[in-house]
């Protein structure tokens, strides 16, 4: 497990690399910054939440695309 695991972070960083290289993305953000920010994003929000903003979610995550810009 823990062999897939750094396997998948360095594809991460590879790819997170050549992003950086196109000014896709912040030169500072590094690739476990970037996989928790999606996984806090993509998890399902607690009912209560998404009943008073349906669209939280969603906003959330352009917020983190928004930040991640170059």
């Amino acid at each position: 497990m823990l062999t897939v695991q750094r396997e998948c972070a360095q594809a991460v960083n590879r790819v997170l690399e050549q992003a950086k290289d196109q000014q896709l993305v912040r030169r500072d953000l590094n690739g476990v910054e970037l996989v928790t920010a999606i996984g806090a994003a993509t998890r399902p929000l607690p009912r209560a939440f998404k009943n008073q903003t349906p669209q939280l979610q969603e906003r959330l995550v352009q917020i983190m695309l928004d930040g991640f810009k170059a």
